[in-house]
């Protein structure tokens, strides 16, 4: 018994030290393509690369205030033009916009489904607002000028 029970403990300190019993396994769970997490003042995408076709965007808002996620075809962030309050000029863009997620209130998630092409693609958040909450009350804040966007790609 003594013996078996010195096996069972010396197994486990194996599997312990290989990662196997015990250690931290959140690293190694999936995520979805298509999946982006807004907050102040950043989008996560889940991951950097999809598969070119119909995909299904889900924008879920972890911060603290309304965003949006609009979507378009372009090499980068800095070839998007804007306009003199550092938002994007998304007049400028209709022929390149994939579409809009609009209104994702803080703590929820909207989706949308949109049609991709291979290329490079920018994500962002291109709300003007007041800040409220006594925070820089009545100025306007250019949620895309404080750093929400993010590039990815869209394989073949």
């Amino acid at each position: 018994m003594r013996r078996r029970l010195l096996v069972l403990v010396g197994l486990a300190s194996v599997i312990t030290a290989c990662g196997g019993m015990g250690a931290d396994s959140s690293a190694s769970v999936p995520t979805k393509p298509g999946q982006f997490r807004l907050d102040e003042w950043s989008i996560t995408a889940d991951q950097p690369v999809l598969a070119a076709g119909r995909r299904t965007i889900t924008a879920t808002n972890v911060g603290h205030m309304s965003h949006e996620l609009v979507i378009v075809r372009a090499a980068d962030t800095a070839s998007l033009p804007t306009k003199s309050d550092g938002s994007v000029d998304e007049d400028r863009l209709a022929k390149v916009k994939v579409g809009e997620i609009a209104d994702v209130s803080a703590g929820t998630s909207r989706s949308g489904t949109f049609r991709f092409g291979a290329g490079r693609y920018v994500a962002f958040c291109n709300v003007v607002g007041g800040m409220g909450n006594g925070m820089m009350s009545g100025m306007d804040h250019v949620h895309f000028a404080a750093g929400m966007h993010t590039e990815f790609t869209v394989s073949a």
